[in-house]
């Protein structure tokens, strides 16, 4: 698993940079790779951001290296669902929202951002994917938190995050959500 990230990350970043593109790291780890592919994306293409990595909720080592290296986790409760993804983590037939482990991963420090995945394939979107949470053991300021902390895993300059998150500020306080 390790050396095909590893052969997929090396072209990626050799058409990224021929391309004159700035290299972000950032690694979508298989949503049915256990722990051990989001470590070799950390320890091995020393990605800055997981795609999907639920999978390190099964390794408590994982978690704290993820939340010490601030390193965050793209989640996409929808896909992990419909994919089957969340059942074979936790070694069942059949999983629901309740059982996910984003507030675990959350309530570890590990920076979260919510995704869609595939919108189109899942019939979902980022509105919903934050109702989702509403089905975990989630509190609305966790919820707002995972929401602010997005801004600041973004891969852009400083002064672009604050903009951002300053707006999202902006229209989250009328709705009292701040």
């Amino acid at each position: 698993m390790a050396e095909q990230m590893l052969a997929q990350s090396v072209v990626y970043a050799e058409v990224t940079l021929s391309a004159g593109v700035m290299l972000l790291r950032k690694q979508d780890v298989e949503e049915i790779g256990g722990p051990d592919s989001v470590r070799d994306a950390v320890e091995i293409l020393r990605a800055e951001r997981i795609g999907h990595g639920i999978a390190a909720a099964a390794d408590p080592e994982l978690m704290a290296l993820l939340a010490e290296r601030s390193i965050g986790l793209e989640i996409c409760p929808t896909s992990n669902l419909r994919t089957g993804a969340l059942a074979r983590l936790l070694g069942r037939a059949d999983a629901g929202l309740p059982d996910h482990p984003l507030p675990q991963l959350f309530r570890a420090g590990i920076p979260i951002s919510l995704s869609t995945d595939d919108p189109a394939m899942f019939d979902t979107s980022l509105v919903r994917e934050f109702g989702a949470l509403e089905q975990m053991t989630l509190r609305k300021q966790e919820i707002l938190s995972i929401a602010e902390g997005a801004f600041a895993g973004a891969f852009l300059p400083p002064t672009e995050k604050a903009a951002f998150r300053q707006a999202f500020r902006v229209k989250a306080a009328p709705l009292g959500l701040l």
